[in-house]
């Protein structure tokens, strides 16, 4: 950590002796990702990654984008689908939405295909990460808000065509994407589509890592705006995947089918106060499939198994929802109000066969089980916010109600000795939140924001009822609890923006206290005893009293440095639980726990940083540029969770985008330059092994993006 920080000082000072230098006004322009102060409601700082952003150097995986981020992280089980973690909150913590609304049920129970695995980067027009519980108008957040915006037609009477054509070495693959947009008096319209397959890569230490995936998809969206100010949008998305290979999760997604509709409705009026009204409502559906056919044990006998084991789980989820949003400015005052309601549902079994044989004689045993059983969820909420500015001063207030309903049709009941463990029950949650934020000049040049939060979420579907799968880092059987209570963040942000002539900044601290925390927590081996293969115990999902997080995250961009532009990222998160419970193992099995407190929340990413340098060439359309990323090492690491500590790492990018001509731009690029042997705190093991899954080592790319 120390040498870390000596590193950052070092890069710092550097910056700030070049910045005193005097420079000529030539503009620098960055390409890549900025991060950028906007606000979605007008007094919520957020980062905004605009299309102009993610390209050219546009990642294959929506997931990947979050590792751009300061103080996000990503969770990596295989080549794709990197499941985003912001300040320490992860998965339902966090409240992620399409276009407005449209929110996505992942059926994989290992999280193959998170959320924003049903996404293309291609389709994104726009990708917000609102931290903390502040943005109501979309739902619960607790942790975090992520908001995707999809492209969408053109407004003006023109046709554009796109085509995105790219290929890449280690992992060796091709992508290709295409779209055709364009409008006609009061229709517009939006064809587009894609297909990438990219095989298994080589990491740092020259170990091949299966991790290959194929991806298709298939967009239709298409307007009517029969007066001005009104647009109607009918969209269908489709995505699929294929043979995508997970090495550090026990099976491969055979197929994942994702298909979602949505109908909105936009008007919006200047006269005789300016109004806006947005109405949505959706449908989706996700068919996964996985099974071990890819494993060896599938067709061959393989330690410490004594026969064929073949595994293969299908889920189906679906959700639904509609929502009412209604915008209303009076001169310096502006009020929003609105509702919505959203139906998640899962259905999924697991069918496990063993085939062994003795004395010339094979014997066959199979098991089918539910993973969820119509497992359904229903809320119905209503939010208002109202912003308003008193001379230099700018805040808002805003809340919002939710009654959840949860329920299962599950037979399924483990009960000991007159203690429920798990008994389906249909029940109600009410949940609140509140919200206020508010800016200050303190300065002509710095500002203070200063946000205090409240907020709720309900458990969801896989905590409440996943039934005897290892879901978790740690590989244990999980079961889920229909009697979880809803968790609750108490938190709190300050940051202080600022600029000068050559230097725009901003520096947000938080400090959080989660009530009623989900995690896993052993189980007796007399109450249940593990079903999958190699699981030391059975760990339920249980409330813990509290948790607390808190840390930074900090971005400098720095303009005109002997004609380079630079920016500097820097993040960090610290996380307890206030107590909790070490389970005690004897030959890889547990026997009992202990209670302990102050113990680390696992799967935290440690310190990290990264210095961005680039240079427009002149008037020749070039742009090159070299990414420095540095993290420190993880010593504070669950000891409940036996999580391991990580190493720091060290790499640098690279790359080159060329504008050749108005309609044509080509983009090379390589990724870990020295071929560095490393691996993110939050890369899972691999099965079989208490290694990391490494991230893979130098790699190329090179993409053409054509616009005529």
């Amino acid at each position: 950590m120390r040498t870390f920080v000596s590193i950052l000082t070092v890069v710092w000072c550097t910056l700030g002796v070049c910045m005193a230098q005097p420079q000529a006004d030539t503009a620098i322009f960055l390409q890549s990702v900025e991060i950028k102060d906007t606000r979605i409601i007008s007094t919520v700082p957020s980062t905004i990654l605009s299309l102009s952003d993610l390209q050219p150097k546009l990642p294959a995986d929506v997931g990947r984008i979050f590792r751009m981020i300061p103080n996000a992280a990503g969770v990596r089980r295989g080549g794709y689908a990197l499941d985003p973690v912001i300040r320490g909150f992860r998965n339902a913590q966090l409240n992620i939405v399409l276009d407005g609304g449209i929110q996505i049920e992942g059926g994989c129970p290992n999280r193959m295909d998170p959320v924003l695995a049903h996404i293309e980067p291609e389709e994104i027009d726009t990708l917000e990460v609102i931290p903390g519980p502040y943005l109501l108008s979309l739902g619960q957040p607790l942790g975090s808000s992520i908001r995707v915006v999809t492209r969408k037609p053109p407004t003006d009477q023109k046709t554009i065509a796109e085509v995105i054509s790219g290929a890449g070495l280690n992992p060796k693959g091709t992508r290709q994407h295409f779209a055709l947009s364009g409008a006609a008096k009061n229709i517009s319209y939006r064809i587009s589509g894609g297909y990438k397959q990219f095989g298994a890569y080589t990491d740092g230490e020259e170990i091949n890592r299966e991790a290959g995936f194929e991806k298709y998809n298939f967009n239709l969206i298409a307007g009517y705006r029969a007066l001005p100010g009104h647009e109607l949008l009918l969209s269908y998305r489709s995505n699929m995947a294929r043979n995508v290979m997970f090495p550090a999760l026990p099976m491969d997604e055979v197929a994942d089918n994702t298909h979602i509709i949505s109908l909105n409705f936009t008007q919006k009026k200047e006269t005789p106060l300016p109004r806006s009204l947005y109405a949505m409502s959706y449908f989706s559906s996700v068919y996964h499939e996985m099974d071990n056919s890819f494993r060896p044990q599938y067709s061959r006998v393989v330690p410490p198994y004594s026969g064929l084991m073949q595994s293969v789980a299908a889920v189906h989820s679906r959700t639904a929802g509609a929502s009412l949003n209604n915008k209303i400015n009076f001169g310096m005052v502006e009020l929003e109000t609105g509702f919505d309601m959203h139906y998640r549902y899962k259905n999924g079994t697991r069918d496990v066969s063993m085939e062994m044989s003795m004395d010339d004689n094979s014997y066959v045993s199979k098991r089918s089980a539910n993973l969820w059983h119509q497992a359904a969820t229903t809320s119905a909420g209503i939010f208002s916010s109202y912003s308003a500015a008193r001379g230099p001063l700018r805040f808002s207030l805003a809340g919002r109600a939710d009654l959840a309903h949860l329920n299962s049709t599950d037979t399924f009941q483990l009960v000991k000795s007159g203690a429920e463990y798990f008994v389906s029950r249909a029940r109600n949650l009410f949940l609140w939140s509140l919200a206020g934020n508010a800016f200050l000049p303190v300065s002509s040049s710095l500002t203070l924001h200063l946000g205090l939060g409240r907020s709720m979420r309900a458990p969801d579907l896989q905590e409440s009822y996943i039934k005897f799968l290892s879901v978790g880092f740690d590989r244990y059987d999980y079961l889920g609890n229909p009697k979880l209570l809803p968790e609750v963040n108490h938190q709190a942000d300050i940051r202080i923006s600022g600029y000068t002539s050559k230097v725009e900044f901003h520096v947000q601290a938080f400090g959080s206290v989660v009530r009623n925390f989900i995690s896993g927590v052993l189980l007796p081996p007399a109450v249940a005893r593990p079903q999958s293969m190699g699981a030391p115990g059975v760990k339920q999902f249980t409330n813990i009293d509290r948790a607390y997080l808190w840390g930074f995250e900090g971005v400098a961009h720095v303009k005109n440095i002997l004609g380079f532009g630079a920016r500097f990222s820097a993040g960090y998160t610290h996380g307890t639980f206030s107590k909790t419970e070490k389970p005690l193992l004897v030959n890889n099995q547990a026997v009992g726990s202990n209670l302990i407190t102050n113990d680390p929340i696992p799967e935290i990413p440690p310190l990290e940083a990264e210095v961005r340098i680039n240079r427009v060439m002149g008037n020749s359309g070039a742009e090159i540029w070299t990414e420095v990323k540095m993290a420190a090492a993880q010593h504070h690491v669950s000891q409940a969770g036996y999580e391991d500590p990580t190493p720091g790492f060290f790499l640098m990018n690279a790359g080159l985008a060329w504008q050749l001509f108005t309609s044509l731009q080509v983009v090379a690029g390589v990724d870990n330059l020295f071929d560095a042997a490393y691996y993110q705190h939050l890369n899972r093991r691999m099965i079989g092994s208490a290694d990391r899954l490494n991230e893979p080592g130098r790699s190329f790319y090179l993409n053409l993006m054509i616009k005529f």
